[in-house]
C-alpha cells in the first residue's frame, strides 16, 4: 500500500521542484516522451526479462502516465525537457543516446531546465525501482504488512500534563529538566542521553512519528522539509532535509560511513587547514569513540556475501574479474530472516527503534515526544547580565491520517493549531542547519551571526557571486503599481533591475521607514557585510485597488498582528497577482545576470565597496552594467 502511495506523493512534492511552463503540448506527444523516458531508466525490451515480466513493466508504464499526466506541475516538467530533447530525435534514438542525452540536460547551464530534469529523474528512478516490480528484479523482498496495532507497543503513562487554560504543557509534579528541539541523529542522541542520566526529558518534532516495520520511510516525500524539493542555488542537488521523527536516521539508506575512513579522514584536516575548524574539533580519538558508540547502540552491521542482490552482484563480480579490491558498505539494518520481536524496527535501523522507543517504555521516567509539533520561538528571559532560555512556544500541526503513523502518543489530546508554552530548565536546539537558525532567527536574538554559516561556508566562492536578490516578505493583497527597494540607493543591482521594473510597468521606490533598519537586519545582509552586492526588493505599496492608502493599512495590519507569529499562515483568500510581479522582477534581475557578464559592484560610497573591491582585484575588469 505505502509503495502504491509513494507516486502521488511524489508528484506532489514536484511542485516544489519543476518550474510551472504554462503549454498546450499535444498529449500524445507527450505520452511518447513518457514511453521514451520510462524505458530510458527501465529498458524493458534490453533486460533479460520474460514476457510476463515484460507485460507488468508497460503496465507500469502506464499507470505512471495515468497518474502523473493528472499533475500540471510533473506535466510542465516534461514539457521542459520535451522541449529541450525534441531537436535531437529523443524518443527514436538508442538507449545510449538517450542516456547521453539525459546525462547532458541534468547537466544543463539553465538551473530552471536542470531542475526539471532532476525532479523528472527522481519520479521515474522512485517509481519503479521502488515497486514491487522493480523490487522483484532486484531480489528485494517485500516489506512485511502487519497489522499496524502490532507495530506500536502501549506507552506507560506519560508525566506530561496539558493545561488547556492555561495553553500550556506541564509536569504533573515538578518540572521539565531539558526540552530537545529536533529527533534527528543529533537530537535522538542526546534525549536518549539525558534520560538515561536520570532527566525528566520531552523530544519535539515538527515532522510525524512513523511507527519502526510500518512502512519504507528511505526519502518518502510526506516525512521531508519542502517535501524534498530544497534545491541548491544552482539546481544541481535536491536537499533531503528529514522532517519525521529520527530524522536522517529515518529517511536515508541505509549505508554507514565511519568518520573514521581515510577519505572522512582526509576531508576533516582539509577543513582544519582551511580554518574551518579548529584544532580540537573532530579529534581521531574523539570520532573513534563516537564511532564505537554508535555501532553499539544502533547495531551497524557488514552484510554477509550471501546478501547482495542480483544487480549489485553483476558489479561484485565485475569489480573482482577486473582485479580491484570489492569490498561492502557497513548497513544500519537488521540481518536476514525473522526480524526478532523485540527489535519492531524491521530491515532499517533508526533512531526511534533503538534509541526513542526504549527510552519511552521506561516505566519509572520515560522520555516524554510530542510530534506534529513546530517550535515557533524560543522564550527566552533577560537580565543586565544574560539571557536565558526558560522554554519553547510550540504550534500543534494537523498529524499525518495513514496507516503506521502514530498521532499523539502521549494522549495529550491537543487540538491542531493550538499554541502552546512549554517551560523546562534548559532548551537544547538539535533541529538541524536550517531549523536550529530558523527558530533562533524567529526568536529574534540580536546575534548578526545566526544563520552567516552559508556566508562563512558558501558553496559558491564569495568571489563568484554575481550578486544577491533576497526576498524577504512578498504582499499577498493584490496588483501594485510599485516595487519597494529596501536600503534604495545601495548597489548597481538596482541599475539591473530598473528596467526590468519599467517593462512590467513598476516604480521603485524606497521603504517607507529606513530609520527601522530593515536592510540590516534581513536574510541578505550578511552577504552584503562580506562584501557582495545585495538587494532586497519587496512588494510595493500603492494598490491598484485601493492606492496607497489601502496597501499602507494591509502591511500595518501584517506588521501587528502576523510577523513572527503564530497567525502567520496561508489563507485561501490571499490575492496573488501582485506576487506574480514581484517574483517576475526578481526573476528578470537574476536572468540578465546569468546570462549576460555584467559584475554589480556597491555604489561609489557605500561602506561595503572596498570588500568587493579587495575581493575582486585578481580578475578581470568587471563589465559596467551601464
Amino acid at each position: 500500500m505505502i509503495r502504491r502511495a509513494l507516486v502521488p506523493f511524489l508528484i506532489a512534492s514536484m511542485a516544489m521542484v519543476l518550474p510551472a511552463i504554462a503549454s498546450h503540448d499535444d498529449a500524445s506527444e507527450l505520452q511518447a516522451f513518457h514511453a521514451a523516458l520510462f524505458d530510458t531508466w527501465f529498458p524493458v525490451d534490453s533486460l533479460p526479462m520474460d514476457a510476463p515480466v515484460r507485460e507488468e513493466a508497460r503496465k507500469l508504464s502506464a499507470l505512471l502516465w495515468t497518474r502523473a499526466s493528472a499533475s500540471p506541475r510533473v506535466t510542465s516538467g516534461w514539457i521542459a525537457l520535451n522541449r529541450a530533447l525534441k531537436p535531437t530525435g529523443f524518443n527514436t534514438r538508442s538507449l545510449a543516446v538517450r542516456e547521453s542525452l539525459v546525462v547532458a540536460v541534468l547537466r544543463s547551464r539553465d538551473p530552471r531546465l536542470r531542475q526539471a530534469a532532476m525532479g523528472i529523474r527522481l519520479l521515474y528512478l522512485t517509481s519503479i525501482y521502488g515497486s514491487p516490480l522493480g523490487r522483484r528484479i532486484a531480489g528485494l523482498a517485500e516489506p512485511s504488512r502487519e497489522p499496524s496495532a502490532s507495530r506500536w507497543p502501549p506507552l506507560p503513562p506519560t508525566w506530561i500534563r496539558y493545561d488547556r487554560m492555561a495553553g500550556a504543557l506541564r509536569a504533573a509534579r515538578g518540572k521539565i529538566d531539558d526540552i530537545v528541539v529536533g529527533s534527528g541523529p543529533a537530537g535522538s542522541v542526546i534525549a536518549s542521553e539525558l534520560h538515561r542520566a536520570g532527566h525528566r526529558v520531552l523530544l519535539i518534532e515538527q515532522g510525524p512519528l512513523v511507527a519502526p516495520r510500518s512502512m519504507i520511510t528511505q526519502s518518502l516525500p510526506r516525512l521531508l522539509e519542502s517535501g524534498g524539493g530544497r534545491a541548491s542555488v544552482s539546481g544541481s542537488v535536491l536537499f533531503n532535509n528529514a522532517e519525521t521523527v529520527g530524522g536522517g536516521s529515518a529517511v536515508n539508506i541505509d549505508l554507514v560511513f565511519s568518520p573514521t575512513r581515510p577519505t572522512i579522514a582526509h576531508q576533516i584536516e582539509r577543513w582544519r587547514r582551511l580554518g574551518r575548524i579548529d584544532s580540537k574539533q573532530y579529534a581521531a580519538d574523539e570520532l573513534r569513540m563516537a564511532d564505537s558508540w554508535v555501532r553499539e547502540h544502533i547495531g551497524i552491521r557488514t552484510p554477509d556475501e550471501s546478501e547482495i542482490n542480483r544487480n549489485n552482484r553483476v558489479l561484485w563480480e565485475g569489480a573482482r574479474r577486473a582485479g580491484w579490491h570489492a569490498s561492502l558498505y557497513d548497513l544500519a539494518t537488521d540481518p536476514p530472516g525473522p526480524r526478532p520481536s523485540e527489535n519492531p524496527g524491521s530491515g532499517k535501523r533508526s533512531s526511534v527503534a533503538t534509541l526513542l522507543l526504549p527510552a519511552m517504555q521506561d516505566s519509572t521516567n520515560p522520555l516524554a515526544l510530542l510530534p506534529d509539533a513546530q517550535v515557533v520561538r524560543v522564550m527566552v528571559d533577560e537580565d543586565r547580565s544574560r539571557r536565558r532560555a526558560r522554554g519553547v512556544e510550540v504550534l500543534m500541526r494537523e498529524p499525518w491520517k495513514t496507516d503506521g503513523v502514530v498521532a499523539d502518543p502521549l494522549g495529550l489530546g491537543v487540538p491542531p493549531g493550538t499554541v502552546l508554552q512549554v517551560e523546562a530548565e534548559r532548551v537544547i536546539l538539535c533541529a538541524g542547519t536550517l531549523g536550529s537558525a530558523t527558530v533562533l532567527l524567529r526568536t529574534g536574538l540580536p546575534d548578526p551571526d545566526i544563520g552567516l554559516g552559508i556566508v562563512a561556508h558558501p558553496a559558491v566562492p564569495l568571489d563568484k557571486t554575481v550578486g544577491v536578490v533576497n526576498l524577504d516578505a512578498l504582499g499577498v493583497y493584490g496588483k501594485t503599481r510599485d516595487l519597494t527597494v529596501v536600503g534604495m540607493g545601495s548597489s548597481e543591482l538596482e541599475d539591473v533591475l530598473k528596467p526590468v521594473a519599467d517593462q512590467l510597468q513598476l516604480s521603485l521606490h524606497a521603504e517607507a521607514h529606513p530609520e527601522a533598519g530593515s536592510y540590516f537586519r534581513s536574510d541578505h545582509f550578511n552577504f552584503a557585510r562580506a562584501g557582495v552586492p545585495a538587494m532586497d526588493i519587496g512588494s510595493g505599496n500603492d494598490l491598484v485597488e485601493g492606492g496607497k492608502a489601502a496597501g499602507e493599512a494591509a502591511g500595518k495590519d501584517y506588521n501587528e498582528h502576523r510577523y513572527h507569529k503564530p497567525g502567520d499562515e496561508y489563507d485561501p483568500g490571499w490575492k496573488l497577482d501582485g506576487v506574480m510581479d514581484d517574483l517576475a522582477a526578481a526573476y528578470g534581475v537574476g536572468r540578465e545576470l546569468t546570462s549576460s557578464d555584467q559584475w554589480p559592484n556597491w555604489y561609489r560610497g557605500n561602506p561595503f565597496r572596498a570588500a568587493r573591491d579587495t575581493m575582486m582585484a585578481s580578475k578581470p575588469a568587471a563589465t559596467p552594467t551601464q
